[in-house]
């Protein structure tokens, strides 16, 4: 008997966890994110070149690089470039409306509500979730047990099938992408390759109402500011018009507003690759709240009050960085808060389940913070690394 299991949507579940379509990015999906962190959310000459490269029809003159700004986020890391609309026309309210009705049409919407930097790094199972318009493929008794025979978690249909014709979504992409001869097997779907059907189950909808609300036109792109009922932070979507069509859009890139909402935004050192995560804090009546950023993105919001009893009382967030203490081959985050004059050091172990996402468990607990604080008296996250690192096997003590 296989194991059944409900893959995440990428909208509320998935964005908590990190997961496309909520607070964050699917983590099931961190796989397809392989860029180098840095700030690619403006419209570059390369992007729209190689979008409209791969479209049968339709050209465009490229922009300029647009010049970046740090956007609204009082205490910013200098080291982080930050965003702003192109240079252009500001859309009116008719065309803000129509951009509205656009992307709130099935086949549209999944583009509004995952983040991607370019059309090659979009999320395709969270765009295609719910089908996306696209209508279930005829498939025989045969198609459906190999899917049943091949997929991972279910071995008999419990849940709303969904059956696409590879072709289908072959079409679609370039429809609204401009990718041709996509390869289908990059959905993270059960693929029958004999048939080249594609097999979903699902019990839920990741489709969210979207809502414009203020935007730029450049010739024929356009950038689009949105946000959903299912995602915290807003985002920029960037659209080429296709010259066959006056209301047909290629979708070329989302960049979540990630920094519009932060009270803070700091540089966290990776100890073990050298590399730099940003990291976006909100502070709240409960206790801060830290969205981790990758490729402009959240991939995982984390509540280190948790960790630390009544952390209301904690107002600052000073400083977080990621490094491997315990030795288990996933990297953690310690994250230094104070209150007033008071410091206190807060592990979050990094783990993969059994599904292979990652992430960062509160299962540190108030005891191993109060562990730190009686052995490190200077509470910095340097200092704290170094103590963490020479102690794992009592780190693994704490949690098991």
């Amino acid at each position: 008997m296989k194991k059944r299991f409900v893959t995440a949507v990428a909208g509320v579940m998935a964005m908590s966890m990190i997961m496309t379509g909520c607070n964050g990015i699917n983590t099931a999906d961190r796989a397809q994110d392989n860029a180098d962190n840095g700030d690619t959310g403006n419209v570059i000459t390369d992007l729209i070149d190689v979008t409209m490269d791969n479209s049968e029809e339709g050209s465009s003159e490229p922009l300029q690089e647009q010049e970046t700004v740090i956007a609204d986020a009082s205490e910013a890391e200098p080291e982080h470039e930050g965003f702003k609309l192109m240079d252009g026309e500001k859309l009116t309210e008719d065309e803000l409306s129509f951009f509205q009705s656009y992307l709130n049409q099935r086949d549209n919407n999944g583009f509004a509500t995952v983040p991607y930097e370019s059309p090659d790094k979009i999320n395709w199972a969270s765009v295609l979730y719910n089908g996306a318009g696209i209508e279930n493929c005829e498939y025989s008794q045969e198609d459906l047990d190999a899917y049943l025979e091949a997929d991972e978690f279910f071995d008999s249909v419990e849940y709303d099938l969904v059956a696409l014709s590879g072709q289908d979504v072959r079409d679609f992409v370039e429809a609204k992408t401009g990718i041709k001869n996509f390869d289908v097997s990059l959905v993270r779907y059960t693929y029958v390759e004999d048939s080249d059907i594609l097999f979903h189950q699902v019990s839920d909808t990741n489709y969210s109402q979207v809502t414009c609300t203020e935007g730029v036109k450049n010739g024929d792109t356009v950038q689009v500011v949105v946000n959903d009922g299912m995602h915290d932070n807003e985002r920029c979507l960037t659209m080429i018009q296709r010259a066959d069509s006056p209301d047909q859009y290629l979708f070329a890139a989302n960049r979540e507003l990630w920094e519009k909402g932060a009270d803070k935004i700091i540089a966290a050192p990776v100890t073990d690759s050298g590399e730099t995560t940003f990291c976006g804090v909100k502070y709240t009546g409960l206790g801060p709240n830290i969205e981790i950023i990758k490729d402009n993105a959240v991939v995982q919001t984390v509540y280190p009050r948790r960790n630390v009893g009544d952390s209301a009382e904690f107002d600052s967030v000073d400083d977080i960085a990621f490094c491997d203490v315990d030795k288990d081959g996933a990297e953690d985050m310690i994250v230094i808060m104070s209150r007033g004059g008071d410091a206190v050091a807060v592990l979050l172990g990094g783990y993969v389940d059994g599904w292979g996402n990652f992430s960062y468990g509160d299962y540190g607990m108030e005891t191993i913070t109060d562990w730190i604080g009686e052995n490190v008296s200077d509470v910095t996250a340097e200092n704290v690394i170094e103590f963490l690192s020479a102690h794992p096997d009592e780190i693994k003590n704490f949690y098991g």
